[in-house]
């Protein structure tokens, strides 16, 4: 028996002393691989080049309500050239779906957020884990937001009117895995409307599928207005598998479902979509045919037409839709209403209209640019992660708009070029490089802000990979923000002797701007592209097609007969109550027939 305890008591004191040396032997390299995995971590959030010390080493504790933290725990200074930079703090966030989430969240000395990462959930994979970077970009939508950037009603998701995506397809999971919240929706809404069906996408599907069986599902909608086909999760087989799936009592409001008195306008938009012979008499809709050179004048012309047929109609302050399939050519209609023109002997005054278009592109391009504008006073390390991921984020929006898969990628290729130079790597792509080498090269900036956004307008325009951006820069007078703008920068050069926060400023005023437009009831002449049309009606529409761009039947993008061009013509022509102008080139395909 003693024998036995003398041997269990030398193997336990073998044991021992071997874990001990084993840990004395690789502590050092355990703590020296914590320590890189903290260095990588902090990386991710804060640009190499952006401080110059050690962040493991400058760090002090913090304890507040706020951070979530019950204990101190560390927050790291950034310095650079002595100063400090930036600070990356850690939060707990109590509410996660199964647990806490701890994250780090870097803040740059002018209170812009540097990143937000997830260090530590136990949410379900799946569902919940998209907050990781390598599951989603999600986590990255918060950067260079601030106190400001958005005002404080924009710190929400979508559906409460914030700037925030949240996850349509968590939901979905959660809606069709659990009855007891299928149950508990059933009851709170006996009856769901859902309008435009049409275009719902897969993930709203599957939560309308799911919910079948516990409440009334209403839906609307007109196959021939399904012009959101551009986007890869909107089936456009949707109605007839949601027909075949729901089984639904079916009401066909077609008859009842147009705008002119006597139908004309339908029956012409109805012959457009079809491709078939147009109605022999249509007293509403005109026809009118511009040659080379003629352009400006004939869609003057036409708008002034418009006004005074609406007159005839005995119609009382009317409103003109002038419509067209891109921005640009929007930009350009506008322009042509504010001069004099010659029209045969007439001589035709500006007119006064409003544009709705679709800002936002160009609102992220102001901001690329505004970036440029802040190049001199940041390292250029600094310059170019900034760049570049103002230039992912805008085609982020792109995609998130249109739907392609170009913007896709190319949102997916900026940010690895951003993910390279933050740690100090290699930048594959070429248009990437091109634009951290002008980065490099720099600006010269005389501190007056006109003379200096047109030098950064400029020096995009030397830039091949910026084109797409700087033609959306140049629509940014459109916004009628330009004082704002130009008094906002002259303030900040005074201020600092630089445009310090020249991005937050410029994204500011321009959403401002925005939401002054939007709240706007629609008068008078309006110019906007065709989607911003959907839904809206008017009394006279004068449809504009470009010569050289902006065409109804594009054989890059579609093949004849055009079935999604026609979808849209005929969504434009119906947005008319009383009268429509159709202004194309002299030599096009026709509308039916070609």
């Amino acid at each position: 028996m003693l024998k036995n305890a003398a041997v269990l008591g030398l193997f336990a004191i073998v044991t021992v002393g071997a874990v001990t040396l084993l840990q004395q032997g690789t502590a050092e390299r355990i703590q020296a691989a914590e320590r890189a995995a903290q260095v990588r971590a902090l990386g991710e959030i804060l640009p190499a080049g952006s401080y110059d010390n050690h962040l493991l080493d400058d760090s002090v504790l913090i304890q507040d309500r706020l951070l979530g933290n019950k204990s101190p725990l560390p927050a790291y200074v950034a310095i650079k050239d002595g100063r400090p930079s930036a600070v990356i703090l850690q939060a707990i966030a109590p509410d996660g779906y199964s647990g806490a989430i701890h994250l780090l969240v870097g803040i740059h000395a002018d209170g812009r957020v540097a990143g937000v990462r997830v260090i530590g959930h136990r949410e379900t994979p799946g569902l919940g884990d998209k907050i990781e970077l390598a599951k989603s970009p999600w986590i990255r939508s918060f950067e260079d937001k601030s106190l400001s950037n958005p005002e404080a009603e924009g710190w929400a998701v979508k559906k409460d009117r914030g700037e925030f995506d949240q996850f349509a397809g968590a939901v979905a999971t959660v809606v069709e895995t659990c009855a007891a919240v299928r149950d508990l929706l059933g009851r709170k809404y006996p009856m769901i409307i859902l309008d435009e069906f049409q275009d719902t996408d897969d993930d709203q599907w599957r939560i309308v599928a799911a919910l079948a069986n516990t409440t009334t599902i209403f839906c609307l909608a007109d196959p021939d207005q399904s012009i959101f086909q551009y986007d890869p999760k909107v089936d456009p087989l949707r109605l007839k598998k949601a027909s075949d799936f729901l089984k639904p009592t079916v009401v066909d409001l077609a008859g009842d479902n147009h705008r002119s008195p006597n139908g004309g306008i339908l029956k012409f938009a109805d012959a457009v979509l079809s491709n078939a012979p147009l109605p022999s008499s249509c007293m509403e809709v005109k026809q009118v045919g511009y040659p080379p050179g003629q352009f400006e004048p004939t869609v003057h012309a036409a708008v002034i037409w418009m006004y005074g047929q609406l007159a005839k109609a005995k119609v009382e302050n009317p409103t003109i839709a002038v419509l067209t399939r891109s921005n640009q050519v929007v930009a350009e209609i506008s322009s042509l209403l504010g001069k004099e023109h010659s029209y045969k002997t007439q001589k035709l005054k500006p007119v006064p209209h409003e544009v709705v278009w679709d800002a936002e592109l160009s609102a992220a391009a102001a901001v690329v640019l505004a970036a440029m504008l802040e190049w001199p006073r940041l390292s250029v390390a600094e310059a170019q992660a900034q760049t570049l991921r103002l230039v992912a984020a805008y085609y982020r929006l792109k995609a998130a708009t249109d739907g392609t898969q170009a913007a896709k990628d190319l949102a997916r290729k900026y940010a690895e070029a951003l993910n390279a130079v933050q740690t100090a790597g290699k930048i594959k792509t070429k248009a990437a490089r091109e634009i951290a080498d002008a980065v490099a090269s720099g600006i010269e900036l005389v501190g007056d802000p006109v003379v200096d956004w047109r030098a950064a307008l400029r020096t995009m325009a030397k830039i091949a990979a910026l084109t797409e951006i700087q033609r959306q820069v140049r629509l940014v007078r459109l916004f009628r923000a330009t004082d704002a703008l130009g008094q906002g920068l002259a303030d900040s050069w005074v201020a600092n002797g630089a445009y310090a926060g020249a991005t937050i400023l410029v994204k500011k005023v321009l959403d401002q701007e925005r939401l002054i437009s939007t709240e706007q009831d629609p008068q008078g002449v309006l110019v906007m592209n065709i989607h911003k049309s959907k839904g809206k009606e008017f009394d006279g529409v004068v449809l504009v097609e470009g010569a050289f761009k902006s065409f109804f039947f594009d054989v890059r993008q579609e093949k004849p007969p055009f079935p999604q061009a026609r979808r849209l013509l005929r969504v434009a022509i119906t947005r008319a109550r009383s009268r429509v102008a159709i202004v194309r080139p002299t030599k096009c395909v026709p509308l039916v027939g070609g």
